[in-house]
């Protein structure tokens, strides 16, 4: 003969969920004096990951500051080299787009 088995009760489910707990608060207890030395460990061995995106970040200001540079004097260059007729409208189109009427 088999052994019938029962589903169970919510009584013991809130018996072995209060099991889990008092085991996962042994353990925090335990491992709470490792927390501010493991926290100041991370810390110091993530200053190097710190210097490499400073690294990266400092050679992307240099490529990126001398393109946008070259970029405003090539439009500064172009909206000289057009009539001033040209340049008339364009600015009251300009100031139009940003005061919001057309």
């Amino acid at each position: 003969m088999t052994p019938k088995h029962s589903p169970p009760t919510p009584a013991e489910y809130l018996d072995e969920a209060s099991r889990w707990n008092v085991g996962a608060g042994i353990i925090t207890m335990a491992l709470a004096p490792f927390a501010l030395p493991a926290i100041a460990l991370i810390a110091v061995l993530a200053l190097p990951l710190v210097a490499v995106g400073l690294v990266g970040a400092l050679l992307v200001g240099l490529i990126v500051l001398p393109l946008r540079l070259v970029r405003a004097l090539r439009a500064r260059r172009r909206d000289a080299e057009r009539p001033a007729t040209d340049r008339a409208t364009a600015r009251t189109w300009q100031l139009r787009h940003r005061e919001g009427t057309s």
